[in-house]
């Protein structure tokens, strides 16, 4: 955009034309790709979007539709695409608070943070890997989530 900008004096500054996201979107497919060859394990974080959920078959009427909504990753469709491609689990961080019966914090509320893996009807989640894993990790860390990978829940 910037080079467009110094090349063409007729272009208004910092406007962003659909050109300029498609060429974002390349690269950052190419990022992704390099980013794949390395042999380490990666972790990718995104932000969510809420996307209608097509919903198949028949419908209640009056009742709470449930799945009328997704939240999946927020990508422009041809990256997500190459990110589903290349990646193995898709999961979902958030916290719950719990009571702790030992330690301490025994009788507090306190916050915990999960990894949520398992399918979900409203969560873009899931995994593809040899072993059978957990739904969910407590107090998730790269460490864990490899291991539970590598050897199974």
């Amino acid at each position: 955009m910037k080079v467009q900008e110094e090349r063409d004096l007729d272009r208004q500054p910092g406007f962003v034309q659909q050109r300029d996201y498609g060429k974002s979107g390349e690269l950052m497919k190419q990022m992704l790709a390099n980013f794949h060859s390395l042999k380490m394990h990666k972790v990718f974080t995104a932000q969510e979007r809420m996307r209608e959920n097509q919903v198949f078959g028949d419908t209640q009427e009056g009742d709470e539709e449930a799945s009328s909504y997704l939240m999946v990753p927020d990508l422009p469709a041809g990256v997500k695409s190459s990110v589903n491609a290349i990646v193995e689990v898709i999961g979902r961080i958030y916290t719950t608070n719990i009571i702790p019966t030992k330690g301490a914090n025994a009788g507090k509320e306190v916050p915990q943070r999960r990894l949520w893996i398992g399918v979900h009807d409203r969560y873009d989640t899931g995994y593809r890997s040899d072993f059978s894993l957990p739904p969910m990790i407590k107090n998730p860390t790269i460490p864990k989530l490899v291991n539970a990978m590598i050897e199974g829940a």
